[in-house]
């Protein structure tokens, strides 16, 4: 891997917060235009749904947004300004930042903390919101 793909990566405090209002609104709207049956369907039945997909995330984020805050806390000092960007910490997390999302081709299996529990979209919507 080269040197330079975890700063192709980084993203300054206000993209961040601006991808994730964006994805907030993806997010509803996808819950808003599709019926309960349509969130449940699955195209293969080893496939997962749409809001098992969303449960997926939202406790993903719930697992890791605790040892990340505790981990920036512990961290180095802070940037010095809202335009300095934040930038994976090496290889291996450039490489998990790559791995993850509706692009990657290659599928791994979910830790089991972060697979989904329950199939019901309205509560994995609103787990989802509240994490974000």
């Amino acid at each position: 891997m080269k040197n330079s793909e975890p700063r192709s990566l980084a993203r300054t405090r206000a993209q961040l917060a601006a991808e994730i209002l964006d994805l907030d609104q993806l997010y509803s709207a996808l819950y808003n235009r599709c019926t309960r049956e349509q969130l449940l369907w699955r195209p293969r039945n080893e496939s997962w749904c749409i809001a098992e997909c969303i449960e997926h995330v939202a406790r993903g984020i719930s697992q890791y947004v605790a040892p990340i805050r505790q981990a920036i806390i512990e961290g180095g000092p802070p940037a010095r300004d809202e335009d300095d960007p934040f930038v994976p910490g090496g290889w291996f997390s450039a490489a998990f930042v790559r791995r993850i999302g509706p692009q990657v081709t290659v599928k791994f299996k979910a830790p089991s903390k972060i697979r989904p529990l329950r199939v019901d979209p309205g509560k994995a919507f609103d787990e989802l919101r509240r994490g974000h």
